[in-house]
């Protein structure tokens, strides 16, 4: 858990993101001018990654997931051209 002075906790907020899901942090204010920073989803225990290293690491995921498709259709995986709709729940006996 981490506890700082409200404007400390905003500029954090604005600055970094969830190390465990890369999402937004949370601010709960106390009476004491002072806020915890903490994740919705992950909780108190993942820690805190600045923003900029995220999307530099969803950058380099989207890369690699584009990698690997392209891979996975030159080897025959996955098809080479997309199913519709229709097809696709035909396929799934709808």
């Amino acid at each position: 858990m981490t506890i700082l002075p409200d404007e400390n906790a905003e500029q954090m907020q604005e600055e970094y993101v969830c190390a465990g899901c890369w999402q937004r942090l949370s601010l709960e204010y106390t009476a004491d001018k002072t806020a915890r920073v903490t994740c919705v989803r992950c909780g108190d225990d993942r820690g805190f990654v600045h923003k900029s290293w995220a999307e530099k690491q969803r950058e380099h995921d989207f890369a690699d997931a584009s990698e690997v498709k392209r891979l996975l259709k030159k080897l025959g995986v996955i098809d080479q051209q997309s199913k519709t709709e229709e097809e696709i729940l035909a396929d799934l006996g709808f």
